[in-house]
């Protein structure tokens, strides 16, 4: 499984949850940053309306499996993670 992480420069939320990311990414955790303003083709193509969106695909296909939208716990990804 793959997490695709929807952020923004100034999101404050996303600022808040960015150090559960580096955590889980030290861990090994496949996780990508999309920046909204810099890469807004991924944006699009996921169709994101608000920051911060985390989509977990499948590894290979990058189909969406499941989408949570707003600030999420490092438990609630870490389920879905592993």
């Amino acid at each position: 499984m793959k997490l695709l992480y929807f952020t923004a420069s100034w999101c404050q939320v996303c600022k808040r949850i960015y150090p559960i990311i580096e955590t889980l990414q030290s861990e090994g955790a496949n996780i990508e940053l999309v920046d909204c303003d810099i890469q807004p083709d991924i944006s699009n193509k996921y169709k994101i309306y608000s920051v911060p969106t985390f989509i977990f695909v499948e590894d290979e296909s990058e189909n969406e499996v499941l989408r949570l939208t707003g600030a999420q716990s490092e438990s609630t990804l870490r389920k879905y993670l592993y």
